[in-house]
């Protein structure tokens, strides 16, 4: 094929040559770059991530983002690290590796594991989880964190946040203790690192008290939930994880807001009288008054008597008001027998009632 060759004057010729040198230079990948151009780099997100050390959480729904301290534990983190929580709700022990949750702890690759189980591992929940405390259930805590070793991860072990059953003197009754000792004990066998959330989350519960730890606590149609958290308890429980994990591994406090975890590592207990130039509050651990220029207007029984046996359950019920007064002083609610199926009070936290075939 015969080539076309254009025919330039001198000065067109040098004319197009510069031309062309310009575009090769511009064009060019190996083209040098302008004094006042800077190298693109690679996304600040993306270099962040990689420097970020990584936590990845195992464990039941007292872990959960939903339901557990979870979010608590991430919302403390900075940017030099980062979580990616593996929990999930209803397993056990030995669940957890059945169906597959444990293998995906291990490709997370993650710098730090934490592994907190117990709950769903007791008698009564069937034997796709029941684990005996002195049995399956620390062979299963020494496998998991073998392997974990054996991929290069760092594991930590979580005693199980305590339920919050209260005994009569405001203090816990624990549910899950031998749980959190043989954790203690594979722990120290191990030499792994031990966040005994068990014994700090009875601590803090019991420093608050059962009213004040109502702030922490999912409300359901049957009441209170003793053993899950919300948002707010979430945040109060991830606290206490952080500020203990830190304690035992305090290479890792850049990971985390210290600020924000000691200033609220204490949980804050609200008086429980309060008073102003018009009104006042007052609790006990029976009821909440309220008065008004110094006379009661109303008061909040906090249990009301159980209802009798015979009585229909539609008038099962919670804390009640009484008395309820006028501001001339005229009581208006009542209190009536104990075998009388009437309502007692003004009722709040009603539970799953019916009335004319309605629930």
């Amino acid at each position: 094929m015969a080539m076309i060759r254009p025919t330039f004057g001198n000065s067109a010729r040098c004319g197009a040559l510069v031309f062309c040198f310009v575009c090769i230079m511009y064009c060019s990948p190996t083209a040098p770059i302008a004094a006042d151009e800077s190298i693109p780099s690679p996304s600040t997100d993306v270099k962040q991530e990689s420097k970020a050390v990584h936590f990845v959480l195992a464990g039941d729904s007292t872990v959960t983002d939903n339901a557990g301290w979870g979010v608590g534990f991430r919302q403390l983190l900075s940017d030099r690290g980062r979580c990616t929580n593996l929990a999930k709700g209803g397993r056990s022990s030995r669940s957890y590796r059945a169906e597959g949750w444990w293998k995906q702890c291990l490709e997370a690759r993650p710098d730090f594991l934490l592994i907190q189980f117990g709950h769903n591992d007791q008698p009564g929940k069937g034997p796709e989880r029941e684990s005996a405390a002195d049995g399956d259930f620390r062979v299963h805590l020494r496998e998991y964190i073998r392997e974990a070793r054996a991929a290069g991860i760092h594991p930590v072990l979580v005693t199980s946040l305590t339920r919050r059953r209260w005994n009569s003197d405001g203090t816990i009754q624990p549910t899950l203790a031998e749980y959190a000792e043989a954790t203690s004990i594979v722990a120290k066998e191990l030499s792994v690192p031990l966040v005994d959330l068990h014994t700090l989350s009875i601590r803090q519960c019991e420093a608050m008290g059962a009213t004040a730890f109502r702030a922490f606590e999912p409300m359901t149609a049957d009441g209170a939930d003793h053993t899950h958290l919300n948002p707010a308890g979430s945040r109060a429980v991830g606290q206490l994880v952080v500020a203990e994990l830190l304690r035992i591994c305090p290479e890792l406090v850049d990971c985390f807001l210290t600020d924000a975890v000691e200033q609220a590592v204490e949980p804050a207990v609200y008086p429980r009288e309060i008073s102003g130039t018009n009104a006042g509050l007052r609790e006990t651990d029976e009821t909440i008054e309220l008065s008004a220029h110094g006379r009661p207007l109303l008061s909040y029984r906090k249990q009301s008597p159980p209802v009798p046996a015979g009585i229909p359950a539609v008038f099962h019920r919670s804390g009640c008001l009484h008395p309820v007064l006028t501001p001339a002083g005229k009581t208006v609610t009542a209190m009536f027998p104990a075998d009388h199926p009437h309502q007692h009070g003004i009722f709040s936290a009603w539970v799953r009632t019916s009335w004319n075939g309605r629930e």
